[in-house]
């Protein structure tokens, strides 16, 4: 289960993309508040859809490339694909500006995924909630090192608001090219609703 774990960090973790960025935006108010505040404020148990719980305690990560304030991820347990398990997760890439934020986005996770253990089998863009987004599907091979057939298909669904990139992923086990699509929309809808909670209370 580590080692799934560590192919949702590798494809949500890309604010290192290869696009050059825009002239930086007026930074939003306190993106290190807001890292912060997302840090320490769990979902709660309605926040999720029937099914889902977030586990209580996120993985924090500061810094990073394009002078990233941070990633918070929350590794979400629900219900199985059929019989198969399923990985999800929701992630939180904070940014200092909006224009950071714009060009993360732009970039996408093609720049920085490892061909030889990441194969991109669908990308397409979006309207969700009247904000950008994009679906990515992944099928993610050779993680042991024993190469050959996939372990797990992977299914993203990122957006972007303000200077914050928000992306949850729905992975579900075995030889696939991708994961549960309708689910990680699902999931990314959730996302929002709680970054926009979270941004209230720390105002």
């Amino acid at each position: 289960m580590k080692t799934m774990l560590l192919a949702a960090t590798l494809i949500l973790s890309h604010v290192g993309g290869a696009a050059s960025a825009p002239p930086r935006a007026r930074a939003s108010s306190s993106p290190l508040s807001l890292y912060r505040a997302l840090v320490r404020t769990p979902f709660g148990t309605r926040e999720l859809p029937p099914g889902f719980v977030a586990r209580a305690t996120p993985s924090a990560t500061r810094g990073g490339p394009r002078q990233a304030i941070g990633e918070v991820g929350f590794r979400i347990d629900g219900p199985a694909h059929g019989s198969t398990p399923t990985i999800d997760v929701i992630v939180y890439g904070v940014l200092p500006t909006d224009g950071d934020a714009a060009a993360v986005f732009a970039a996408g996770p093609q720049t920085v995924l490892n061909p030889r253990d990441h194969r991109i089998t669908g990308t397409r863009t979006m309207r969700l909630l009247g904000l950008p987004a994009r679906i990515v599907t992944v099928q993610v091979t050779n993680i042991d090192g024993s190469g050959g057939k996939g372990i797990v298909g992977y299914s993203y669904c990122s957006v972007r608001v303000g200077g914050v990139v928000v992306t949850a992923g729905s992975g579900i086990m075995g030889d696939r090219t991708t994961g549960d699509t309708p689910t990680a929309i699902l999931l990314a809808r959730a996302a929002l609703a709680h970054l926009s909670g979270v941004r209230r209370a720390t105002r």
